[in-house]
């Protein structure tokens, strides 16, 4: 069947971050659970279907791939992925260690890309 992408682009990322990190933890945690559903990844696939988030310096982006027919049922999950998540302690501490994990494998030359970055460009406080 034919497959129907829909998704959010946020223009909010890194660089407007007050807190370092967040936006990677929230790309982690995308598509959990929400007031409206739990586990909205495995509600995706089953409308045959998959998410996608992804966050970088200038913007995040929130996505659903879903066949065409099931376009109905995915648009509410996404709304209620982004605008009614919910985010317990202990799930956004378990992302802190996988991001942990995650900086340990990272290549040298890599780090050093970013703190050049941090260090030319530093946060935007207060714009997002």
């Amino acid at each position: 069947g034919q497959v129907t992408t829909i998704g959010l682009v946020l223009g909010g990322g890194s660089r407007h971050e007050t807190v370092p990190g967040v936006s990677h933890v929230l790309e982690l945690l995308a598509f959990g659970s929400s007031e409206s559903y739990t586990d909205i990844s495995a509600q995706v696939l089953e409308l045959g279907g998959s998410s996608f988030c992804s966050s970088g310096r200038e913007q995040s982006i929130y996505s659903l791939d879903v066949l065409r027919p099931n376009l109905t049922k995915a648009m509410p999950m996404l709304a209620d992925a982004l605008l009614h998540p919910l985010l317990g302690e202990a799930e956004i501490e378990q992302t802190k260690r996988i991001i942990e994990f995650q900086w340990m494998d990272v290549m040298p030359e890599v780090r050093l890309n970013e703190g050049l970055q941090m260090a030319a460009y530093g946060p935007l406080d207060g714009v997002v």
